[in-house]
């Protein structure tokens, strides 16, 4: 299951990322490649149970779907299909995956700690 490698990577990303500010993660966004071949519930299982005693349980996961795209060699025309064995323009078959393998926290959602309300001043 390569869904947790991937969950505990995406948590010491964000972590690295809010370290030394006072904010709180409310959500994650990951771009997600057509072909990576992720389960994205199963993710959000892991990222679920990883999270359980730390800051970011409960944090949102948003996934942002990124098709497969693809440029061919000849006519240099990019299309997005799912999978591609020719050019639809010039029908080569020497095509280059352009998008569609991406995983990636893309961005965060946070908001700033307020500490005067946790002190009552």
């Amino acid at each position: 299951m390569h869904e947790l490698a991937i969950t505990q990577s995406m948590i010491t990303i964000v972590n690295e990322t809010v370290k030394d500010k006072d904010v709180i993660v409310r959500e994650i966004r990951i771009e997600v490649g057509q072909h990576t071949c992720i389960e994205k519930h199963t993710l959000e299982g892991c990222f679920e149970v990883c999270t359980e005693k730390t800051p970011l349980k409960g944090v949102k996961l948003t996934f942002i779907d990124v098709p497969a795209s693809w440029k061919c060699s000849e006519c240099h025309y990019t299309f997005e299909q799912r999978v591609a064995d020719a050019c639809p323009r010039c029908s080569n078959t020497n095509l280059t995956m352009v998008t569609g393998r991406e995983l990636q926290v893309k961005s965060l959602e946070v908001e700033p700690v307020n500490k005067d309300d946790s002190y009552g001043n």
